[in-house]
């Protein structure tokens, strides 16, 4: 008897700061970065990067995309406008090798001119404005 009210007490004196370290790190993640629904569908727009990447944003001449990725973007007439999008730590950067191969790189090396990937994956019927930070940005050669 004694010892099981021991293991009782010794469990919940190690779940208490378990729950308060897990609600820490919750409250520390940026607004930007949106959770990924289970249902959502894939937002994917390509295009060309009009400057270097900075510090927390993209700005992409859009070429292009899925049903999705189109009808998020605003109604621009064209697509020749810059268009910009947030990236943020949460945002995988990656780049296609010679090989076919993908590989993660840092987002200071997203230069001008380079032909960019970029995706979310979030509920149906949101809008640019309503994705976030872009999930997934890969350069393709």
């Amino acid at each position: 008897m004694r010892n099981s009210i021991r293991v009782l007490a010794i469990a919940g004196a190690l779940a208490v700061p378990v729950a308060v370290g897990a609600s820490a790190t919750a409250a520390k993640k940026p607004t930007v970065c949106k959770p990924v629904p289970k249902n959502g569908v894939a937002y994917v727009v390509r295009g060309t990067l009009v400057s270097d990447a900075t510090r927390g944003q993209l700005v992409i001449d859009v070429t292009g995309g899925n049903k999705h990725g189109k009808k998020a973007l605003p109604a621009l007439g064209s697509y020749d406008v810059g268009l910009p999008i947030a990236i943020w730590t949460c945002s995988k950067v990656s780049r296609i090798t010679a090989g076919g191969r993908e590989r993660k790189q840092a987002r200071t090396a997203l230069k001008a001119g380079d032909r960019v990937l970029i995706s979310w994956k979030a509920k149906k019927g949101k809008t640019l404005a309503n994705l976030g930070a872009a999930q997934r940005v890969v350069e393709l050669r």
